[in-house]
């Protein structure tokens, strides 16, 4: 009934995953001598903050948000953006693409904790012996190096797997925001209050970037982080779930990490190990047994 509709969703929800793969490398290329982690973070919420008080405009979205829902709201901004974003491009200046996309899967896998001690949901021993094989994944990957001080691939992954924490309970706390306000008001909102709490943090780095040595590749791949890497992909994630379900929108999380291996090989920014690949697979295969229904088996 909605083949042409369903078919252009796909094809915008993969183009997102092909954008969140590539943003692993292109942000390593903005990072590299260029901007600091911290200066990127207040650049693209400041910047996608504008965009969306801008599309609210031209939408004619106009919602008047209630007093008693502002705390969670705050509570959403500072988990879902202030701390998510410093996290994860804090974390990625110190690990790999491949290390850092794997990590990333482990999103789901908290939701479903978080939702498993939280709600109570019904589960199956196929479900928790998903969580078990992706927490054995995760920590092979985490530990393969060793344990140091100063080992700062092992303090990256442990930032991007606080990166996939913290916007695992955004994902849980945000869901009552999205059923009762536009998903333009949401994001407006969330990015807007993110700013003054990364701003005292962050606004030092912007004034010591080295604005005057980035050549035309470090501005182009700025660009991308900001317009394509966040804009374009909130955009769409929000706007694919009024025509499919949330499972098939974040079920493809499962290629995020493929795309980020081949651009980060391609880019010559990491290398594909027996061992990372090892890691992967018990991350996936956790993930396929986590996101297997009760009724389904």
């Amino acid at each position: 009934m909605y083949a042409k509709t369903d078919v252009k969703v796909h094809l915008l929800l993969f183009s997102v995953t092909v954008s969140n793969g590539l943003n692993y490398s292109v942000s390593k290329i903005v990072m590299n001598g260029y901007l600091d982690p911290m200066a990127i973070i207040l650049i693209r919420i400041v910047v996608t903050s504008l965009f969306f008080y801008i599309l609210e405009k031209f939408m004619g979205v106009k919602e008047q948000i209630q007093r008693a829902d502002y705390v969670r709201f705050a509570l959403c901004s500072f988990l879902g953006i202030a701390a998510n974003q410093l996290f994860f491009y804090n974390g990625l200046n110190l690990t790999t693409p491949i290390n850092a996309a794997v990590m990333t899967l482990m999103t789901p896998i908290i939701i479903f904790m978080i939702t498993y001690f939280i709600v109570k949901e019904k589960t199956a021993w196929w479900q928790l012996l998903g969580v078990c094989l992706a927490c054995l994944g995760a920590g092979l990957l985490l530990f393969s190096k060793g344990v140091s001080i100063g080992n700062s691939t092992l303090t990256g992954d442990l930032m991007i797997l606080a990166n996939s924490t913290v916007y695992a309970v955004f994902v849980v706390l945000v869901a009552p925001l999205m059923r009762k306000y536009h998903s333009v008001t949401v994001m407006k909102v969330v990015f807007s209050l993110a700013i003054p709490m990364v701003l005292p943090i962050t606004f030092n780095n912007v004034l010591e970037a080295r604005w005057e040595s980035m050549g035309l590749y470090p501005w182009l791949a700025l660009g991308f982080i900001v317009f394509i890497g966040t804009i374009y992909n909130y955009y769409i994630n929000t706007w694919s779930l009024k025509h499919v379900s949330a499972a098939v929108s974040g079920g493809y999380i499962y290629l995020i990490p493929f795309q980020a291996t081949l651009f980060a090989v391609f880019f010559n920014n990491d290398t594909l190990t027996f061992s990372k690949l090892m890691c992967g697979l018990l991350i996936f295969l956790g993930l396929f047994l986590v996101s297997r229904k009760v009724s389904q088996i």
